[in-house]
């Protein structure tokens, strides 16, 4: 690898530039930040080593003499990062997709929140460089990006959280994430750019499908624009045994500070990563920044909360610690409260536990690019979550540690949305006044028998007494009887339908003349209705006061099956109403049915309407077999227009109400507690 080496400013020890992109370097011995002079773009390396193809031997090409290499700049001092357990470590060797790499320098850099992460600059053998972010545990490794080939990017003010880019040709939209401002805390190696100790670098993140990661640089303009995706350690085959590393790894120990408003001793778990502490005995807010605690706010009346700081309990394979404790409530009621307790692991990094309503949950980050609106509801993973509820939570409680600067009255406005047994989450928080991060959250519903048998509780927690929106029905097994019941009946029902054989056992047809009192006044009252076609097969007809009076000749019905009778006409304007009776030739039992039946038509205002139907049907129970008589009697309007009409009887007649009515008996139940917990979430959003 090429060298360029100088003698540092500040003390006259040597400083090294190993990276032909490389623009400062950080003396080892007093944290002077040195700068090159004749450095073309800081970002993108358009200068001495871009116009010599990246390769440029400096040493030997540079043509500096000992005199111009006193023209080094310097943009002041910068301490090295400390009190890390990162896997990480300056001058670590590694390879990614076939070529290798050697990390030549970091860069801790604080954002709005107070919290930090750290930046690793890597040089791979084949002349290309790339960042390695280090955020929680979370690793994304990115590469500057051609501008020419990168969408338009907008300027740091206009750009918005959730707004959407195609970054690259071929490539998915990429959604903002994180907009802020970072602020350099400590440095250490070579650094691609011109580093200044007080300077505030404005950023944006963005994820997408697949691990996909990207952040827009705005130090120039136009920005620069960084391209990339998550990796696993397992990604960069970094050494992990202690004599790969030629020493122990980093152990980060606990220390114990004193209470600055109550005196009361705290054991802070994860000093090198710890930015603000709840007091314990007094509630006090605690500001843990400046390497020793000092008072932001007095807060009294601290809760206690169930799980103790300090437990250890394993959760899927991990032994996690307790090492803080939120109390959140709604900003709208503030009596819907819940607890948030805050998981660490030096392998894994941060998770949560949540506890509402004594219903507890294991929560972790997930990519907010594999996330996907879908109007009301997203998609994750390939399932659909459905919206439940939206607000604004406020922290009314801190308990121990954390790696941001929470305080009290601190907002995120935040959506959940369920799919039992998970719940993913969105949180939106703002770091300043045009600045803020969206973060999703997968959370998992696990047992109050499951926490205690992780933490070894005595005594026991408290048992929910009621299921919340995002677990699995304790009415999960009625609803399995349900769907199965409800496919054996409809396989019933297709199969009688099929079963049953319509069949007709009697057909006529019947003629109404015109009613009596329409032929004409005085001395026309008696008018005897006409048979149809004139015959009817030797039935007879009379006339009454009811109306003309039919009787069918003897037919035979089977055992037991339905009967239907059906009524139709081809008349058009009237209406016709049919009073009958099936008379059991032997037994002399009568069934009794009644048919109206009406239709109009016309045209109105240039259009032709139609109201009614020429068809009409009654449905009688089954029936003993027999000999079986019709005793129809028929009523029309106009009575002045004679009226044709067929009667047909059918037996063995399949019903769908009859489905209908059976899938409705054993829906009832299940309908029933359906409604109650629908009311009980409408209930629970109204609150």
């Amino acid at each position: 690898m090429n060298e360029l080496r100088t003698t540092c400013p500040g003390c006259g020890k040597p400083v090294v530039f190993c990276g032909s992109f490389s623009m400062s370097s950080i003396c080892d011995a007093c944290g002077t930040i040195v700068v090159r002079p004749d450095y073309g773009h800081p970002l993108t390396g358009q200068g001495l080593a871009a116009r010599t193809g990246g390769q440029t031997d400096w040493k030997a090409n540079s043509g500096e003499t000992p005199a111009q290499q006193q023209n080094f700049a310097t943009s002041g001092t910068i301490p090295p990062p400390t009190g890390n357990d990162s896997p990480l470590e300056f001058g670590m060797r590694g390879i990614y997709q076939g070529h290798s790499f050697e990390i030549r320098g970091v860069v801790r850099l604080e954002h709005d929140a107070g919290g930090f992460w750290d930046e690793w600059y890597l040089l791979f053998d084949d002349g290309r460089w790339g960042w390695l972010a280090e955020v929680q545990q979370h690793f994304y490794l990115t590469f500057a990006v051609d501008l020419k080939k990168a969408a338009t990017i907008p300027s740091f003010d206009k750009i918005r959280l959730e707004e959407r880019f195609l970054l690259r040709p071929g490539e998915p939209p990429m959604t903002v994430i994180e907009k802020g401002c970072g602020r350099p805390l400590g440095a250490r190696g070579e650094i691609p750019y011109a580093l200044a100790p007080r300077k505030v670098y404005q950023y944006a993140d963005l994820s997408g499908p697949g691990g996909r990661f990207a952040t827009i640089d705005f130090e120039e303009t136009p920005p620069s624009l960084y391209f990339g995706r998550s990796v696993a350690l397992g990604d960069l085959h970094l050494p992990h045994k202690p004599e790969d590393l030629g020493h122990e790894p980093r152990h980060v120990e606990a220390v114990n500070a004193d209470c600055p408003n109550c005196r009361h001793s705290l054991t802070l778990r994860i000093p090198h990563k710890t930015v603000r502490v709840g007091c314990t005995a007094c509630g006090a807010i605690l500001d843990a920044a400046e390497g020793r605690l000092q008072l932001v706010r007095t807060i009294a009346g601290a809760s206690k909360p169930r799980l103790p700081l300090g437990a250890k309990g394993p959760l899927f394979g991990v032994q996690y610690t307790v090492v803080g404790y939120l109390k959140r409530c709604l900003k709208s009621d503030a009596s819907e409260a819940w607890d948030e307790y805050l998981l660490y692991d030096s392998h894994v990094g941060y998770r949560w536990l949540t506890a509402s309503d004594e219903k507890w949950y294991f929560v972790q980050t997930v990519p907010a690019g594999n996330v996907e609106l879908q109007g009301k509801n997203v998609l994750y993973d390939g399932k659909t979550f459905r919206w439940h509820e939206q607000d604004i939570a406020l922290v009314s409680c801190v308990l121990g540690e954390f790696y941001w600067k929470v305080d009290r009255g601190e907002q995120i406005w935040m959506t959940d949305y369920i799919r039992p047994p998970e719940m993913l989450s969105r949180e939106i928080t703002h770091g300043g006044p045009d600045t803020g991060e969206i973060s999703w959250s997968r959370a998992v519903f696990l047992s109050v028998k499951t926490i205690e048998q992780a933490f070894g509780l005595q005594p026991t927690l408290p048992r929910p007494a009621s299921v919340a929106p995002s677990l699995p029905s304790s009415f999960r097994w009625l609803y399995v009887w349900w769907a199965a019941m409800v496919g054996l009946t409809i396989l019933a029902g297709i199969f009688f339908q099929f079963h049953h054989r319509c069949q007709q056992v009697f057909h006529k047809t019947y003629s109404l003349p015109v009613a009596p009192q329409a032929v004409g006044q005085a001395g026309k009252a008696d008018v005897q209705p006409n048979l149809a076609n004139g015959d009817f097969g030797g039935g007879a007809a009379a006339c009454g006061e009811e109306g003309p009076l039919f009787f069918s000749e003897p037919f035979e019905v089977r055992d037991h099956e339905n009967i239907e009778v059906r009524l139709r006409s081809s008349n058009t304007n009237f209406w016709l109403g049919v009073d009958g009776d099936l008379v059991d030739e032997q037994s002399g039992v009568v069934q009794e049915f009644s048919l109206p039946m009406e239709y109009y038509e016309g045209v109105s205002d240039g259009e032709s309407w139609t109201e009614g139907s020429r068809e009409a049907s009654a449905y009688l129970s089954a029936l003993p077999a027999g000999q079986y008589t019709l005793r129809i009697v028929g009523h029309h309007e106009p009575p002045n227009v004679p009226l044709s009409f067929e009667v047909g009887v059918y037996e063995n007649v399949a019903r769908t109400q009859h489905l209908l009515v059976a899938l409705a008996g054993v829906s009832l139940i299940p309908g029933i507690v359906l409604a109650l917990q629908l009311s009980s979430a409408y209930l629970r959003r109204q609150r």
